[in-house]
């Protein structure tokens, strides 16, 4: 801080300090470099710091005025590097005057041949006027944004006014986030509640937790390594141990607690709930698959499905040669497919091998509803190695040691699929890809075997929904159905463009011998081929979608590894041999109430019944259900941040919590601050445009977010993942470690603005904006995607039914809809028509009309699967019986 510190010593410097130019240009670019090298190296210690690789002295100079920004100190700091820049160049404005001066006074000597006065003389200049005084008095009172960002110290802006009302979208996110009142908070609210800190000071204690925290999450995400929690309890007053209790078929398990320190106690005894989810304690003998399927009461289906995977299990746990299964479950939403999943994975727990079952799916969050204290699963992008961006889908070149490491090293386990909806045909192929030519093979499948290219002879789950939520990006898993349906080399015949015939089969039958990875050695060389031949692309002509759409020929471009994962994807997915149909609701309720939302999602092309239903169950006022810690689902996302900070201001109210808003901060991304108008402009786009990053923050102790980063994605640092602030930052029982949450600095694409405005350092044309802030966005209003695989229970939840503008999409409805336990739990944001006017109703049915038929190749595969599973039934027939016995000998409960 030398630079800071007043010194009575004056240093003169002989040489010349270099200026920023006026205009920076092609001409003018080596004094500016000067210039910005001369800072850098004097105020910034970048001497012995090499510009980073594809860095300007530019850009490195920008950011690091932007770094200072964000601290009082920087800023601080920043200001006198300013001023002294400042005066240097007045210094040399006025010597260059000088120097001008004495040029023209010898100029006129010269020609008038006057006397006498040393040219020297006019060296000296005059007085330099406007110098900054570089005062180090620095009064913490006094440093704050509004110098910097004028605008941050405005008063909170009702978002909802910022909605343009003259556009059908603008007016229906007004009419939503109205529905919930402003809420006033009152002068000194959550005083004197004990909820009113934001800030504590650290201790060593938590010093040391979050130390570990940092070593177990770091443990996790780069050794892929599995929770292993002591089977052994530590000594405590009380511990545990799991016990079954067998009649002849009915088995039932209990837990027996023991009070290590009052002898004279005996044992409590505390049986489970049929069905409820059981303690991860090892019994003394692992239970046999009929136990287990009794200890879950599974149904029929369910319970034959779970036969296949544990028999696979047991199977390579002897080493025993087996045929492997590649089961589809279809069921939609509450019909009890993760049931199936945490059987399985506690059966495997007993037997011995936690990290047998490798559970994945395309988003994280769907992948944590089924972690448990011993087991983690992982998204399919991060457990086979696919690209993310660039290249979207392609497995990675060299990824054979990770995928092993995620998946298995030594050629057992099994692996389950779920939310099959989100996953797109070419990320199908990409993982199909992975498996094929990164996992090892037991001993008796050979090359030659139908199994060996087929998902590596892994038994296999693939589960969920089809008339979901199709893929973010890409086309569904079924795409192409309805064509073949009829003609079964209708692909082939597709890609003949793009592909040669050779291809095609090297696509579908694997590589050959000289360039497939052997069993247990080398890595994919897939990979490796011209980046050219990779991207090459061709136009493909595909059938209408939809009944009713228009006769405009579609077209869609595939690229060569593209049409090769497509291929080798649908080969895949049309080889699972056995389908099991859910269809019995476990979600819904099963009194007329839950019967009527059951009978209403399921065919709610009707629309008159479901409409009215939905219109006569509106919420009067949002607000008067903060109460009960309310949260809404809607269908757009740019509502989502004004709706959202109304019901947490409600919230905060209704729990005498203090409330605490900050604001994100903005700038230009290359220029610096913004001025009050860029400000306003950062304001006004979507957040989508920021990565989800909102404006401001909302915030109490004990609110809920949802983390809008990837930081941590294996143990729940994950986009769109439920969070909200613990006390104790050693719980890992309950929330499998915790992470910290640091702020982060977002930038737009380019923007172009209307007119050439200034924003805060100078018209420009053209600009990128940044917005720091924490990473934690809208918890308490989400969207029906992030919704997909939960169920509300009974939790108050209300739902946004109306059309938004461009029509509604039926998966969106089915979504919401479904989430909710029967139509007396089913709580709506707004009406959906005006009842004076029939016309609205008219509307409102038509919309829901046009969206309920299903796309020619969602219905062409729904009627394949259904017809698989009626072959797998017949062939299966054995199993089913069993399931029928064993549901028979349950004991009803009184």
């Amino acid at each position: 801080m030398h630079v800071t510190q007043l010194h009575t010593n004056v240093h003169p410097v002989h040489w010349k300090l270099p200026l920023r130019p006026a205009v920076e240009d092609d001409s003018t670019k080596e004094d500016a470099n000067r210039f910005y090298a001369f800072v850098l190296g004097v105020f910034a210690a970048y001497r012995n710091r090499p510009t980073p690789t594809g860095c300007s002295l530019r850009e490195v100079y920008n950011a690091w005025r932007r770094r200072l920004r964000y601290s009082a100190i920087g800023r601080r700091y920043l200001d006198v590097v300013d001023r002294m820049l400042h005066n240097i160049a007045s210094r040399a404005a006025s010597d260059q005057c000088a120097r001008q001066r004495a040029k023209d006074r010898k100029a006129a000597e010269a020609t008038h041949s006057s006397d006498d006065e040393s040219v020297a003389s006019g060296m000296e200049g005059e007085a330099v006027e406007g110098l900054e005084p570089v005062d180090t008095a620095w009064k913490p009172e006094a440093d704050n944004f509004e110098t910097i960002f004028p605008a941050d110290m405005e008063p909170d802006l009702d978002a909802a006014r910022q909605f343009d009302r003259t556009k059908p979208a603008g007016e229906y996110a007004y009419q939503a986030v109205t529905r919930c009142a402003d809420t006033v908070l009152p002068c000194g609210h959550g005083l004197g509640t004990g909820k009113s800190y934001f800030v504590r000071q650290a201790d060593d204690a938590d010093e040391a937790n979050v130390r570990e925290a940092v070593r177990r999450l770091k443990d996790t995400k780069d050794k892929a390594a599995q929770p292993n929690p002591a089977t052994q309890q530590p000594l405590s007053q009380q511990t545990e141990s799991l016990h079954l209790v067998c009649n002849g078929r009915h088995v039932q398990a209990c837990v027996r607690i023991v009070n290590h320190y009052n002898d004279t106690e005996p044992p409590i005894i505390k049986h489970l709930a049929p069905g409820s989810d059981l303690p991860y304690h090892l019994l003394d003998v692992p239970p046999t698959i009929e136990q287990t399927i009794q200890l879950f009461t599974l149904a029929t289906e369910q319970g034959v499905a779970f036969m296949q995977m544990a028999r696979a299990f047991l199977a390579q746990q002897q080493r025993t040669p087996h045929q492997p299964c590649r089961a589809i479950i279809i069921g939609g939403p509450g019909t009890g497919k993760s049931q199936i999943i945490k059987a399985l994975l506690w059966f495997v727990f007993q037997h011995g091998n936690t990290n047998w079952l490798t559970t994945t799916a395309y988003t994280w969050t769907a992948v944590l509803q089924l972690n448990t204290t011993h087991h983690r699963g992982y998204s399919t992008t991060t457990a086979f190695q696919l690209e993310a961006f660039k290249t979207p889908d392609r497995p990675r070149v060299n990824s054979t040691e990770t995928v092993r490491r995620y998946v298995s090293k030594d050629g057992t386990g099994g692996l389950t699929f779920d939310e099959m909806s989100f996953i797109s045909d070419s990320h199908w192929g990409g993982i199909a890809q992975s498996i094929r030519d990164n996992l090892i093979r037991l001993p008796w499948l050979q090359r030659g075997s139908p199994e060996y290219n087929l998902l590596a002879g892994r038994p296999t789950l693939m589960m969920g929904d089809p008339t979901q939520h199709p893929p973010v990006k890409g086309d569904p898993i079924y795409t192409h159905a309805a064509k073949l349906a009829t003609n079964t080399m209708y692909l082939e015949e597709l890609m003949s463009g793009i592909l040669t015939p050779e291809e095609a089969t090297e696509a579908i039958q694997g590589p050959d011998a000289t360039t497939a990875a052997p069993a247990a050695t080398t890595a994919t060389k897939a990979g490796k081929k011209k980046k050219d031949e990779a991207e090459k692309s061709g136009k493909v002509a595909l059938p209408p979608a939809f009944p009713g759409a228009k006769a405009k020929p579609r077209t869609c471009m595939y690229g060569a590894y593209k049409a090769k994962r497509i291929l080798y994807g649908n080969f895949v997915y049309r080889s699972f041999n056995m389908v099991f149909m859910l269809e019995k609701q476990q979600r819904q309720t099963n009194n007329a109430s839950g019967r009527l939302l059951t009978e209403l999602a399921t065919a709610f092309s009707g629309g008159d019944n479901l409409v009215r239903e939905l219109n006569a169950r509106v919420v009067p006022n949002l607000e008067t259900l903060a109460a009960q810690d309310v949260r809404v689902v809607v269908q757009r996302n740019d509502l989502r941040h004004a709706l959202n900070t109304r019901v947490m201001k409600a919230r905060a109210v209704a729990v005498g919590a203090r409330v605490v808003t900050w604001k994100a901060q903005h700038g230009q991304a290359d220029c610096g601050p913004l001025n009050k108008a860029g400000v306003t402009l950062a304001l006004s786009r979507d957040p989508k445009e920021f990565d989800f990053f909102t404006p401001d923050t909302v915030y109490f102790e004990g609110a809920k977010f949802v983390i809008i980063h990837n930081d941590g994605p294996v143990v729940g640092a994950c986009r769109n993942n439920l969070t909200w602030r613990i006390t104790n930052l050693a719980d890992y029982s309950s929330t499998n470690g915790t992470f910290l949450v640091a702020p982060r600095t977002v930038t737009t694409d380019e923007i172009e603005l209307k007119s050439t405005s200034d924003l805060g350092n100078g018209p420009v044309k053209k600009v990128k904006l940044s917005r720091r802030n924490i990473p934690l966005g809208d918890a308490y209003v989400v969207t029906d995607h992030f919704v997909q695989g939960s169920s509300f229970k009974d939790a108050c939840w209300v739902a946004d039914f109306t059309p938004p503008p461009g029509g509604i999409d039926r998966a969106s409805i089915l979504v919401m809809l479904t989430r909710f336990k029967s139509m007396d739990h089913v709580k709506v944001l707004r009406p959906l028509y005006d009842e004076r006017h029939p016309a609205s109703f008219k509307a409102v049915v038509d919309a829901y009309v046009r969206a309920a038929p299903l796309s020619y190749d969602l219905k062409a595969d729904l009627q394949r699967l259904k017809t698989l599973s009626i072959v797998t039934r017949n062939e299966l027939a054995a199993d089913f019986e069993l399931m029928d016995q064993l549901i028979a000998a349950r004991q009803q409960e009184p």
